[in-house]
């Protein structure tokens, strides 16, 4: 299997590339808050729905669709990425910690 660019190969003709998902803190919802009334007390709202007509407003007071705020956030995404310089992308890589690391940096 060819991993050229560090992402999971997923081959739907070899059952031996699926793996099962580790779950990376599975108790961390029941951890009690100690300096907020609730766990939700500062939870942002959910980020936008693609194929929704929904309303949403976005950080900035624009308000629209969720499709239409999906699709700009997604986007802006692609086109910050697509614009990366070597040096950028060289920090992100080091900062990610490499693969499987799903938790905050140590670096």
């Amino acid at each position: 299997m060819d991993n050229t660019y560090g992402f999971p190969v997923v081959d739907d003709d070899d059952p031996a590339s699926f793996v099962d998902h580790k779950l990376l803190t599975p108790h961390w919802g029941a951890v009690v808050p100690f300096a907020l009334t609730s766990g939700s007390q500062f939870r942002p709202p959910s980020p936008p729905q693609a194929g929704s007509d929904e309303p949403y407003v976005d950080g900035m007071g624009r308000e629209m669709s969720n499709d239409e705020a999906y699709k700009f956030e997604m986007k802006h995404a692609l086109q910050f990425s697509a614009n990366l310089t070597d040096k950028q992308k060289v920090l992100a890589e080091f900062c990610a910690d490499g693969p499987r690391s799903e938790t905050s940096p140590g670096h």
